[in-house]
């Protein structure tokens, strides 16, 4: 299990064995200070652990633990002992860090794992009546015989669908994923799972002016930066310009020491038509960001990089065909970074989501019947993005009238339909049609039309229907995503945030960076900036159309104030459908040649051959082009991983 995981970590391995139990761990040095393995025992024996962990706020568990001033010098994987001593299987609620690990138990005959908040580290189990195994990937549990090889088609369909919502199936029906902020205990006489973590919208943070909630930001983000260069040197980071990976790039730099280098790499486009290339390059954000002492700039030209570059590769490394678009601009980074030593690569990942956008204040407005506010909001966001001025009206505004009407508050949906007509300078009779469709009508003719959208109906053209209908893909879908309103900005951030799609992220990128011996950390996704985000009041994150305001003004004095308070951001797709046109020719065996994949089994192949037709018609610069690139690609993915990686069917 440990050969297949080399490349994850190649700077020594280690096994214990104890009976019918064994563990194996491998390292991944990411500076010179010496560390020791991943495996560790109790002082008084009983207690092993295997982990790859990093604890962030271990001085906060040993004072609470009360143990002596030199326990500092415990290793993390001493320390979620001392932790699981004290607290049992109760251990994981009180750490703080990116971790996966597994303890066992002697007294016990107990295995008890955990996966962090986020699934920053990934974590994949096979378990049956014979046996319980575990590893980082996979291909580890790949290895053994009691593990079968069979596909799992309920994953595939997801695949196709652009489904990211399952948090525990993998492509393999016998292997499954821990769920991030979940722990399993196992032993002969039973297996139980819990969540040890999720987000609290109940808890509130107020403060008496803007800039103390400005302060508390920037105190809670920048710990959190520096607990993720613990041990890092060199470091790297992903540059694009934009606010989220430009706030990590600048406060790493302002808090590594002088002597030691920020290391930024950026996509770059120089090859794309002007017209593209000045909605998706962001070299100039860049030149800023990077403009100080101490960050050396790396600019790798993706557009001259093909989207299915090193697909072998990649397949064997992630296990599975990856649903990421983006991914060559990764991998070109990683291999960059690999060239300068680098093994910690810091990543913005998803901070729009963490401190977010703030669209789920129109939730709070529409409560407290606020309509001249929600009103000037939006039209204050369309200003500030230069948008069609129809756009948040409809994504924002009109969807809490529904929600209004749907859950019975039919005097202020009445009142508010009124308000927004007048303030929107709108026709009211439109938006109480608008805002109401299926409110009134009978019940028997709603639940048939949701039977009949249950029954295989899916949201991709690709899929065959007698394969969405044998799967039941859509209803499968519903199932797993909330479909209740949220009942306030709180709960619906909240609620955005315990979504498994950012695991995937996690998983995708970590998966990528572990082929080049690199880790993946990710500052945004720190718990305690994660639940201070959720906490503020909802005005903080969108005001005056300013989205994601409080890490804006966090961020003073460390941003150039170009990046600070610009309101655009890159399309890094847009090299995407031309590159994917440099591919087509050789597209065609892989996706016509059915005999050799058996991707016909899963796609409407007709389908799929006018899709094709059709992209090679269009400019690659269109939109439509860059859609059908998107289907082509999944379905070019899926046919070479079931040719030359996939299970058994």
């Amino acid at each position: 299990m440990l050969s297949p995981l080399a490349h994850r970590a190649p700077h020594g391995s280690w096994l214990w064995n104890e009976g019918p139990i064994g563990f194996g761990g491998a390292l991944l040095k990411t500076s010179s200070v010496v560390v020791t393995g991943p495996i560790a025992r109790s002082e008084e024996g009983g207690l092993v652990i295997v982990a790859d962990a990093r604890i962030d706020n271990r001085r906060e568990i040993l004072d609470s633990l009360d143990l002596r001033p030199n326990s500092s010098e415990l290793t993390d994987e001493q320390v979620i002992l001392r932790a699981y001593r004290t607290w049992g299987a109760d251990a994981p609620r009180h750490l703080v860090g990116d971790f996966a690990f597994a303890i066992w138990d002697r007294d016990r005959q107990t295995i008890l794992c955990a996966r962090d908040p986020f699934g920053v580290r990934p974590f994949y189990y096979h378990l049956s009546d014979r046996v319980f195994a575990f590893a980082s990937e996979i291909k580890a549990l790949l290895t053994l015989p009691e593990v079968p090889r069979q596909l799992d088609e309920i994953q595939v369909a997801y695949y196709l669908d652009n489904f990211l919502d399952d948090p525990e199936r993998t492509f393999y029906r016998g292997i499954r994923r821990l769920p991030a902020a979940f722990s399993i205990e196992v032993s002969p006489q039973r297996v139980r799972t819990d969540r040890h973590w999720q987000p609290e919208p109940a808890r509130e943070v107020h403060y008496p002016t803007q800039d103390q909630y400005a302060d508390a930001f920037r105190e809670i983000f920048l710990e959190a930066v520096r607990c993720r260069l613990r041990e890092a040197d060199p470091v790297g980071a992903a540059l694009s310009g934009g606010l989220d990976s430009s706030s990590v790039v600048r406060a790493a730099r302002l808090l590594l020491p002088p002597t030691q280098a920020m290391h930024a790499f950026s996509a770059v486009f120089p090859g794309l038509p002007d017209a593209e290339r000045s909605l998706g390059d962001e070299s100039e954000y860049i030149k800023e960001v990077a403009a100080v002492d101490g960050i050396v700039s790396h600019r790798i030209a993706v557009d001259r990089i093909s989207p299915l570059a090193d697909y072998d590769r990649v397949m064997r490394h992630l296990d599975s065909p990856p649903l990421a678009f983006n991914l060559y601009v990764h991998w070109a980074m990683f291999e960059a970074a690999q060239r300068e030593g680098i093994h910690v690569f810091l990543d913005g990942t998803d901070g729009d989501s963490v401190v977010s956008k703030g669209f789920e204040r129109f939730i709070d407005l529409a409560n407290d019947g606020r309509w001249t506010d929600m009103v000037r909001e939006a039209q204050a966001l369309t200003d500030r993005h230069g948008a069609v001025r129809s756009w948040f009206p409809n994504h924002l505004v009109y969807p809490q009238l529904l929600r209004l009407a749907q859950t019975g508050r039919w005097r202020s949906w009445w009142r508010g339909t009124r308000e927004v007509a007048r303030g929107l300078n709108r026709s009211r009779r439109k938006i109480l049609l608008r805002s109401s469709v299926g409110t009134f009508l009978p019940q028997r003719i709603v639940g048939r039309y949701r039977e009949w959208k249950a029954n295989g109906d899916s949201w991709s053209p690709l899929i065959r229907k007698d394969f969405a209908d044998r799967t039941r893909v859509a209803e499968r879908e519903r199932a797993l995503l909330p479909n209740a309103w949220a009942h306030s900005a709180r709960e619906d951030h909240a609620r955005v945030l315990s979504l498994p799609r950012y695991q995937f992220a996690m998983e995708l990128i970590g998966g990528e960076a572990a082929a080049f011996g690199i880790e993946t950390r990710y500052p945004f996704f720190d718990r305690r900036l994660v639940e201070f985000c959720i906490a503020i009041p909802p005005e903080q994150k969108l005001a005056d159309g300013w989205t994601r305001l409080i890490q804006r003004r966090g961020m003073e004095g460390i941003l150039p104030p170009s990046v600070q308070w610009r309101m655009t951001k890159g399309n890094l797709g847009l090299g995407f459908a031309r590159g994917m046109r440099g591919e087509a020719s050789a597209m065609e065996p892989v996706l016509f040649d059915d005999s050799s994949s058996r991707l016909g089994d899963f796609v409407d192949l007709g389908v799929l051959r006018s899709t094709h037709a059709r992209f090679l018609a269009a400019d690659p610069g269109s939109d439509d082009a860059n859609y059908d690139a998107m289907s082509l690609y999944k379905a070019t993915v899926l046919a070479r991983w079931l040719r030359d990686h996939g299970p058994d069917a």
